[in-house]
């Protein structure tokens, strides 16, 4: 473990590029790390058994027990694109269906009425749109307004105006506040990642964009018949769409743990409400007996920067004192410039909160003056 003051709060950190190497996630381990989490949304199986290994090894000659959770990309659903590409604002748009057999990098700029064309790779999404209805690419960075939808040429196609450009980069995920398509939580795709990673020996698999307590009921059951020898891994109900926010206390019931994710709530609803929606996620989980996880841009300019702003220090801090039990990194430490720093600032943050929270009587938490 890390020489700093000890925590009770768990850090889950991301495994990508800039920390995929066995001396950096030593490195993370070192720093305080308890959780390694595998973005199933990025890279390979193979890839991912590989780290899978390499953190076996790290834990065999460091003594220090690490979990490992696999997250399921889930259905979510993004632009078949392979390559960047500029939309200015006012541009008129036309999404289509894209199926498997498709060229992913398809996407021509020039059609033949000047507007520009984009796939996208999840079945049911154009049809589930209608005139009004917003469309947000890139968590929001590029937003576009519906202006005509209609089915043709054996395939629903809809047309919309972008009402904010940006660039966008390859693969970007599209969101749908205004819709609702009728997707699965756990695809097939996930079915398969979750037998693999089960297989080889992940202890929690994170499920992506759940709506009710069924969609961890049926992957939990799903896995006792691949392995009916083997104990399942802890399922953690990832919470990032309204509808897992309406059936929450099922959701919460069915699961081993909670995770607020807080980047696609932010996009699926309302963004002045993710926090105190967060508030209720956390309350829910602690009533119920299971352990919570706060997501999403914890110390986001870490990326970049050597140390946090002072609002995503409060951010921390706070979500300590309302009793989350796991704070979890993303980009800090999957792309970011200082993966070992952030953990390490993550954790003193922490402790600072848990000092506060430890010295001041309860009433005066409940009520905060």
């Amino acid at each position: 473990m890390s020489g700093h003051d000890p925590t009770r709060i768990e850090v889950v950190a991301t495994v990508g590029p800039a920390c995929a190497d066995a001396e950096v996630l030593a490195g993370l381990v070192q720093a305080g790390v308890g959780v390694l989490r595998l973005n199933m949304s990025h890279g390979t199986l193979d890839g991912h058994r590989a780290t899978l290994a390499t953190i076996r090894e790290i834990e065999r000659s460091t003594g220090t027990p690490i979990a490992v959770m696999a997250d399921l990309p889930g259905p979510k659903i993004r632009l078949a694109r392979a390559s960047s590409l500029e939309v200015p604002t006012g541009a008129e748009v036309r999404f289509f269906e894209i199926s498997k057999d498709d060229d992913p990098g398809f996407a021509p700029v020039g059609s033949p009425d000047g507007s520009i064309e984009l796939g996208v790779d999840a079945p049911g999404v154009i049809a589930a749109l209608d005139v009004g209805h917003r469309v947000l690419l890139d968590d929001g960075n590029v937003r576009l307004l519906v202006t005509e939808a209609a089915t043709g040429d054996g395939r629903s196609t809809v047309r919309a105006t972008v009402t904010s450009g940006g660039t966008l980069r390859a693969r970007v995920g599209v969101n749908l506040p205004d819709s609702d398509p009728d997707l699965p939580a756990v695809t097939p795709r996930d079915l398969d990642f979750a037998r693999a990673m089960h297989a080889a020996g992940v202890d929690v698999v994170a499920v992506s964009f759940c709506r009710d307590g069924d969609d961890l009921r049926r992957l939990r059951a799903a896995l006792r018949d691949a392995s009916p020898d083997r104990e399942p891994p802890w399922l953690v109900s990832k919470i990032e769409r309204p509808a897992a926010i309406t059936n929450l206390v099922d959701v919460v019931q069915a699961s081993d743990a909670v995770l607020v994710a807080r980047g696609d709530l932010g996009v699926e609803m309302d963004i002045a409400e993710v926090p105190v929606v967060q508030k209720r996620i956390v309350a829910a989980a602690i009533e119920a007996g299971r352990p919570v996880v706060v997501a999403t841009q914890m110390l986001q300019s870490m990326i970049e920067a050597p140390g946090p702003t002072r609002a995503e220090a409060t951010d921390v801090a706070n979500a300590v004192l309302d009793g989350a039990d796991a704070l979890m990194l993303s980009g800090e430490t999957a792309i970011g410039r200082h993966p070992v720093l952030a953990v390490e600032m993550l954790r003193r943050i922490a402790r600072a909160a848990e000092r506060f929270r430890d010295e001041r009587p309860r009433a005066d938490l409940d009520h905060p003056v």
